[in-house]
């Protein structure tokens, strides 16, 4: 709902602005529209979802108000809100768009990341109990091949590393180690770049206007095509 908003607010999809007002009331005051897990292919934007999120600007579907799974006209009367039905192509400029894909790809991406510093907690744990080499880490062999997310990598298990007896060299360690322990950060760095090249993709999703047609409304022309592609 966020994402429509944040399209709605460009300017370019032709709709009423009190349609982006009702949908930031409805989120400032929690009110939740029920919407289908799934049943959207994304080809053409995320229609079926958002339209169930349309619905309670019409008065009509189902949300989820202080936790209570009501009628959607209940739902918005309860907490406040004005219906302000749909005119024009207030309607379409609700529901044409990938947002829910978009949005649930964020969600995963945020999950992912985090997943990305526990195993490299979990990377550091498992080179200490292993009395490893320390070199492999140094920032700076990684800096000199030039891959983003090695360099990342490396940096926070120097960072992990850091005070402990090996990464201080009070212990006696092999010259090289195995494959899986000194290729960590070739590893590990690679999955750091495919997901800051997917964040890249989503935050342009997030930020664009994802709809069709588009309104130009200074140039005053109108372009159809097909920005609603998920």
């Amino acid at each position: 709902m966020l994402g429509r908003i944040n399209v709605l607010a460009h300017g370019n999809s032709g709709n009423r602005p009190i349609i982006a007002d009702t949908l930031v009331e409805m989120l400032n005051k929690d009110l939740t529209p029920f919407v289908c897990q799934k049943g959207s292919v994304g080809a053409s934007g995320d229609l079926a979802p958002m339209s169930q999120i349309a619905l309670l600007l019409m008065g009509e579907g189902k949300a989820y108000y202080k936790g209570e799974l009501l009628d959607g006209k209940e739902a918005m009367d309860k907490a406040g809100i004005k219906v302000p039905g749909l005119k024009a192509r207030d309607g379409l400029a609700a529901i044409n768009g990938s947002n829910l894909l978009t949005a649930m790809s964020a969600i995963f991406l945020y999950d992912a990341m985090r997943f990305m510093k526990q195993a490299e907690i979990a990377c550091a744990m498992s080179i200490e109990a292993l009395m490893g080499n320390m070199k492999p880490y140094t920032p700076m062999l990684h800096e000199i091949r030039g891959f983003p997310g090695a360099v990342r990598c490396a940096k926070s298990l120097s960072q992990l590393f850091k005070g402990g007896d090996l990464y201080e060299a009070r212990l006696k360690v092999k010259v090289q180690d195995a494959y899986s322990m000194r290729s960590a950060p070739q590893v590990l760095g690679a999955a750091h770049d495919a997901l800051d090249w997917a964040r890249t993709q989503v935050e342009i999703e997030l930020n664009g206007v994802g709809d069709n047609p588009v309104f130009f409304p200074d140039e005053k022309i109108i372009l159809t095509g097909a920005n609603f592609q998920g």
